[in-house]
């Protein structure tokens, strides 16, 4: 990273840090560039530079704070621990993530984190149809159905409506996936009876 490269970084997270503040204090839509930028003692000019609108910020910011959270946060055991990460990432930053829930469209955080719940539920599917026929259509099929399911569950859990602690989810997502795992196997198992 350049000079220039690393002073716009510095000014991006003191504009970001800016945005944190407010936003404990007031609704994101009543805050203004003019607010971020006295806050750090930028010119309005400035945030311009870096920035199109708050909504803008709020996006960079939101990235920003997922990689640097997964980079500090590396996942190399089971799919159970990238699961958690994002219930760890989404408990404590719950109050900036419904902004960014609320401002930005629910796709912004399912996005981010979409990869990781993908890869969870792959794992556990695949895992239980390691001794089964099933082809990877259906696999893959099966790991689509149940991601929606985690993905509903997981804006359910940061809007408020489910009070079930991370363990709990992912023991029930695993028990989801293993259930349609054998479901799928049971009617492969049915088709072959009748082809012979």
């Amino acid at each position: 990273m350049d000079k220039f490269e690393a002073k716009s970084l510095i000014t991006r997270k003191a504009m970001s840090a800016a945005l944190k503040k407010l936003m404990v204090k007031k609704p994101l839509r009543e805050i203004t560039v003019s607010e971020v930028t006295e806050a750090c003692g930028f010119h309005r000019q400035t945030f311009y530079y870096h920035f199109t609108t708050i909504k803008d910020l709020l996006r960079w910011t939101f990235e920003t704070d997922v990689k640097e959270f997964i980079r500090k946060n590396p996942v190399n055991g089971p799919w159970q621990e990238a699961l958690k990460l994002i219930f760890v990432f989404l408990s404590k930053n719950k109050t900036f993530c419904l902004a960014v829930y609320h401002s930005l469209g629910r796709e912004t955080i399912i996005d981010f984190f979409g990869e990781n719940l993908n890869f969870a539920v792959s794992a556990v599917i695949r895992k239980q149809a390691a001794e089964t026929p099933i082809d990877e259509k259906n696999i893959e099929f099966l790991t689509t159905v149940t991601s929606g399911a985690l993905i509903s569950i997981v804006e359910k859990w940061l809007c408020g409506e489910i009070t079930w602690d991370a363990d709990e989810i992912v023991q029930n997502i695993s028990y989801v996936a293993e259930d349609l795992t054998a479901g799928a196997k049971l009617r492969y198992e049915q088709k072959v009876k009748e082809i012979y």
